[in-house]
C-alpha cells in the first residue's frame, strides 16, 4: 500500500534537450530533486545545464532554487515540463583584455569599485563598459552578494534616496526581460516598503538569476540596465569618495618609503615572502624592486578583497 501511495505522489517530468524529450519520474517535488533528476537523465558532456519553464504568459523563465516556488505554483499537478540547454561558456578569456588582471585594465578589484572609480576619473564611462564588467564578473557578484546580504541592507538604510533612485531605474530597465520578472517584482515590493526591507535578498536573487543566464542574455540585459543606471550611479560618488579616503591596510607597511599604513592599493610581491609597495612606489618598481611580479591587494569593499 505504501509503495502504491509513494508512486501516486511521484510526478512525471519531461525534459526537452537538443530536440529530444526525456521522460522520467520525479520522486520528490523540490529543487534538489529536479536538478539531480535532470542531471541523471540528460546525456550531456558540457557539465552545467540551464533549465527553463514556460510561465502562464508563455515566456521561458529560468528555473533555479530562487524561482522554484513560482514553477511549483504554475504546475500544482500533472506532468512537469522543462527545457534544458548547455550553459554557454563565459566570455572570460575570450579577449586579451579579459585575460588581464583588472588593475592593468584600469579598474579596482571588482566591478562595483571599478565602475565608481572609472566615473571618478572621467564622466565618459559608457554603458557598454559597465555591461562588460557586469557580465565578466557575474559569477563573482552572485557569490559576493549572497555573503553580504546584511551589508547590502545596511547600505540601503544609510542611503535610502540613492537606493530608491537605483531601484526605480532597475525596475524600469528589467521590464522587457521575462527571465528576471521575479526580480523585478521583488524590487517593486522593496520600493513599497518605507525601510526598503528585503533589498539584500532581492539583490542576491537577481545576481544569482543573472549568473545563470547565457552570455548573450546577460549582455542584452546588462547593456539595457547600464543605460538606465548610469545617470543614477554618480549619486553614490560622495559616499564612495569618503570610503576611498578611509581605505587603508592597517597591518601593511611600504618596504620602500615605509609608509605605514598603506592607503589605497597595496602591491604585494608574488615572489617574496613579505614585500609590499604603496601605489607611488609601485610606479617606480623598476628601480626599487626590479624583475619581480606584483599583485594588487585592495582594501575591503563589502568583503571584496584582492588576493
Amino acid at each position: 500500500i505504501f509503495q502504491e501511495l509513494y508512486r501516486a505522489m511521484a510526478r512525471i517530468l519531461k525534459v526537452t534537450y537538443n530536440q529530444e524529450v526525456h521522460r522520467c519520474r520525479l520522486e520528490e517535488m523540490s529543487w534538489a530533486a529536479v536538478s539531480a533528476t535532470v542531471t541523471a537523465v540528460v546525456p550531456t558532456t558540457a557539465g552545467d545545464l540551464i533549465l527553463r519553464y514556460l510561465d502562464d504568459d508563455g515566456d521561458l523563465c529560468l528555473l533555479s532554487e530562487t524561482t522554484f516556488d513560482d514553477f511549483q505554483e504554475l504546475y500544482p499537478k500533472g506532468t512537469l515540463r522543462l527545457e534544458a540547454a548547455d550553459r554557454a561558456p563565459k566570455r572570460r578569456g575570450e579577449d586579451a583584455a579579459d585575460s588581464q588582471p583588472k588593475k592593468q585594465r584600469g579598474f579596482s578589484s571588482g566591478p562595483i569599485p571599478g565602475i565608481l572609480d572609472a566615473i571618478m576619473r572621467d564622466n565618459g564611462l559608457s554603458a557598454t563598459a559597465v555591461a562588460d564588467l557586469w557580465v565578466t564578473n557575474a559569477d563573482d557578484l552572485a557569490s559576493l552578494a549572497s555573503r553580504k546580504v546584511q551589508k547590502i541592507d545596511k547600505a540601503a538604510r544609510n542611503s535610502p534616496e540613492e537606493v530608491r533612485a537605483l531601484l526605480n531605474s532597475l525596475v524600469e530597465a528589467l521590464e522587457p526581460f521575462p527571465q528576471l520578472h521575479v526580480s523585478r517584482q521583488a524590487f517593486g515590493q522593496v520600493l513599497e516598503d518605507p525601510e526598503l526591507a528585503g533589498f539584500g535578498i532581492a539583490a542576491v536573487e537577481m545576481a544569482q538569476l543573472f549568473a545563470g543566464l547565457s552570455v548573450q542574455e546577460q549582455r542584452d540585459i546588462a547593456e539595457i540596465c547600464a543605460t538606465h543606471l548610469l545617470p543614477v550611479i554618480p549619486l553614490f560618488l560622495p559616499w564612495w569618495i569618503s570610503r576611498r579616503c578611509e581605505e587603508v591596510h592597517a597591518s601593511a607597511e611600504c618596504d620602500a618609503c615605509h609608509l605605514n599604513p598603506i592607503a589605497g592599493t597595496r602591491w604585494k610581491c608574488t615572489q617574496c615572502d613579505d614585500y609590499d609597495l604603496c601605489q607611488e612606489c609601485y610606479n617606480k618598481r623598476g628601480e626599487l624592486h626590479p624583475e619581480h611580479e606584483f599583485a594588487a591587494v585592495e582594501p575591503d569593499f563589502w568583503g571584496w578583497k584582492g588576493k
